[in-house]
């Protein structure tokens, strides 16, 4: 051990005067706390949940917009290319009241019919509702808010958010007098509500009796009859004299168109279509649905009955082994005798095919692969000009053309016709997904037969959280995938599959995120402002 150091004699003086000073000090001083004792380590928490509600309870800076701040995500899976989605931007906004202005908070909305039969969405406590991805066009919307379910029609328009305050209100009796195209009371005409409830027949009088119809401006009726045009109309049931005369309803007399296809690649049946070259929208309209999707008989006929003799229509039939030949037919129904068309079906060679496979080269069988047109808007435009020409109040048709779907066989092969795919109404999306997988897609330009969409194994563990800008207040969160709203409503989502995804945030008008293609991986951070 090293011996200690001696201290210089000539600093002993000092040293001692320093000493009294601070012994000085303590005795005559103030008396002084007694040592805090050292800070106990930080215990290791998790990371906690973002606290919206806590935030927004105090008064903070408000975040842009009004309403809830709304998250649109798209499924890319394995993609990181935002051409790899179909693009619809139509979208419906507005509130479900009833017939005093108040709320009917939680109301459901569902588009009943066309190719985006099923979309859905909840209004929230305030009665607000959104529907997001409509193709623009004519939808009929079933509400179900207060106990009622009613349907109402509604044109989406191409661009920007379409508005609409939906009014369901008390029910009250209904009376409807159903006239013929001769003027006279029309015995066994058909009367729906359009709300999934039963469906009345006019009596000798031609009268009909709905004993209990929620109230709105505009209540959709749908009457018709053999030998007459079935139409839509909308009713106005706000003023307050629901025991007044009943409300009168002349159909028009109809004609007839007969048709045959005479050779089709296998089944299914093929399926025949008709869309006005013009219809404009009105108090009243032709149920043009009526004539969508019909399937032919197994001998190749078919008869469209009641439809409108004074319009010219675009007939088509369709199949998903092949295309029709001629594509379409515009004709006029006739009314003593019927106007006749025909057709064929062809399989051509314009085909897209190949293989599902994993990363091993190994099949999967029973994938769904989807072919589908990347503009639907374009397409149905293309292939029904009437449809592109300006408002028409048809409901949309579903043709073949807009999306097909197969699964995968054992192994792993699929195969499509798309010739009925028409010219300028830009490319498709080739599409394979499996639970389990991250979905693969591809492009389509032109006609191949060596497709190969690999398909990896994906775990189901990556979140989504949504982080607001220090010393916002924060509202309410709506998260929607592929177009549907989840049940979830806090500032974090999953888990939900690893991947890309498009995201887009917006609060009422306001985008707070715009447009991007990110990834979770397994954790994504979505920060506003």
């Amino acid at each position: 051990m090293a011996e200690p150091r001696s201290v210089s004699a000539r600093w002993l003086p000092a040293a001692a005067a320093v000493l009294l000073a601070v012994v000085g000090w303590v005795l005559l001083g103030p008396k002084a706390a007694p040592p805090s004792p050292p800070p106990a380590p930080a215990p290791t928490v998790a990371e906690a949940e973002p606290d919206l509600a806590a935030a927004g309870a105090a008064e903070l800076r408000p975040l842009p917009g009004e309403g809830p701040i709304v998250v649109e995500l798209r499924s890319l899976g394995a993609d990181d290319q935002a051409d790899r989605l179909v693009r619809i931007d139509g979208e419906l906004r507005g509130r479900v009241l009833g017939e005093g202005g108040e709320p009917r908070p939680h109301a459901l909305l569902r588009v009943r019919g066309g190719p985006q039969d099923g979309l859905e969405a909840e209004a929230d406590a305030e009665g607000a509702f959104r529907l997001i991805g409509l193709l623009p066009g004519t939808h009929l919307i079933e509400i179900r808010a207060g106990g009622f379910t009613a349907v109402r029609q509604q044109r989406v328009l191409a661009h920007g958010p379409t508005r609409r305050e939906f009014i369901v209100g008390r029910a009250i009796p209904l009376a409807l007098e159903v006239h013929g195209h001769d003027g006279e009371p029309l015995a066994g005409a058909r009367v729906d509500l359009g709300a999934g409830g039963e469906v009345l027949e006019t009596g000798e009088d031609g009268l009909v009796l709905f004993p209990a119809v929620p109230r709105g401006p505009r209540v959709v009726v749908a009457v018709s009859a053999p030998e007459h045009v079935p139409l839509r109309q909308e009713l106005n049931l706000m003023p307050r004299n629901p025991g007044g005369a009943p409300v009168r309803i002349d159909l028009p007399r109809g004609g007839r168109i007969r048709g045959r296809v005479k050779s089709w690649p296998g089944p299914p049946l093929p399926v025949v279509t008709i869309v006005p070259r013009e219809d404009r929208p009105g108090s009243w309209s032709v149920a043009w649905d009526t004539w969508h999707q019909l399937p032919i008989d197994p001998d190749g006929w078919f008869e469209l009955k009641g439809v409108p003799p004074t319009r010219v229509v675009d007939v088509r039939v369709f199949h998903p082994g092949g295309v029709a030949e001629p594509e379409m037919r515009s004709v006029r129904a006739g009314v003593e005798t019927p106007t006749t068309v025909v057709f064929n079906i062809i399989r051509r060679d314009t085909r897209i095919s190949g293989r599902v496979v994993d990363p091993d080269g190994r099949p999967v069988p029973g994938a769904r692969v989807v072919l589908e047109a990347a503009d639907p808007a374009a397409v149905l435009g293309r292939l029904y000009p009437g449809l592109a020409q300006g408002p028409v109040a048809a409901v949309l048709p579903t043709p073949a053309a807009l999306r097909r779907e197969v699964r995968a066989d054992g192994a792993g092969r699929f195969d499509f016709d798309y010739g009925d795919h028409p010219p300028g109404s830009g490319h498709l999306l080739l599409r394979a997904s499996k639970e389990g997988y991250a979905a693969a897609s591809s492009l389509v330009r032109n006609a191949r037969s060596n497709f190969s969409l690999v398909l990896r194994p994906v775990p189901r563990d990556a979140e989504i959280v949504l982080r607001l800008p220090p010393g916002a207040a924060a509202p309410p969160v709506e998260w929607w995938l592929d177009g549907r709203r989840l049940d979830r409503d806090g500032p974090r989502l999953g888990p939900v599959d690893r991947g890309h995804y498009e995201v887009r945030v917006l609060r009422g008008d306001e985008e707070l995120l715009p447009r991007q293609v990110l990834s979770a991986e397994p954790r994504l951070e979505l920060e506003l402002g």
